[in-house]
């Protein structure tokens, strides 16, 4: 396995939202089996809560690295014109965007703004695995009442008259 490959599941067992990191456990969140249905139900609104949360806190990190990102490349737009001026070089457009993107200052703030664009990403999935678990539950509910009503013990109680 490369080291990118390495890197890619690593960040997989985290989730960061700006400078915090918080271990992902959606796997074992989502999983339904060894607990009764009512244990499930009791502890979602908390788990959804605080997926849903953890999405908007990202959300609100991504857009201010994108807005760091356009103040970087203004930033360095300017520089990089002022200075070609001064060295006497007629700067096209180009140039000048070549220049920026090129830029390490930029190259590195565009890679934390894609980091946290990933991020927000993955907690939207995560998040959208709650509500897809939620529909889980309610219909695991209906299933479990219907089968209640089905079941033929409690059909031979209501027979024997012991309601």
């Amino acid at each position: 396995m490369s080291e990118e490959q390495e890197e890619q599941l690593e960040l997989f067992d985290v989730f960061r939202i700006g400078s915090n990191t918080f271990p992902n456990h959606l796997t074992e969140h989502l999983d339904l089996k060894g607990k009764h249905i009512n244990e499930n139900f009791m502890e979602h609104g908390q788990l959804f809560a605080w997926y849903a949360t953890a999405y908007e806190l990202a959300l609100d990190s991504e857009s201010r690295l994108k807005e760091e990102l356009a103040r970087t490349y203004a930033r360095l737009d300017h520089m990089h014109r002022t200075n070609g001026k001064a060295a006497g070089v007629k700067m096209t457009e180009k140039m000048v965007e070549n220049s920026v993107i090129t830029d390490p200052a930029y190259v590195k703030a565009h890679g934390e703004y894609l980091d946290a664009k990933r991020n927000t990403g993955l907690l939207k999935a995560a998040k959208d695995a709650m509500i897809h678990r939620r529909d889980m539950l309610i219909q695991m509910g209906a299933t479990y009442r219907a089968e209640g009503q089905s079941d033929i013990t409690l059909k031979q109680n209501v027979y024997k008259g012991n309601k």
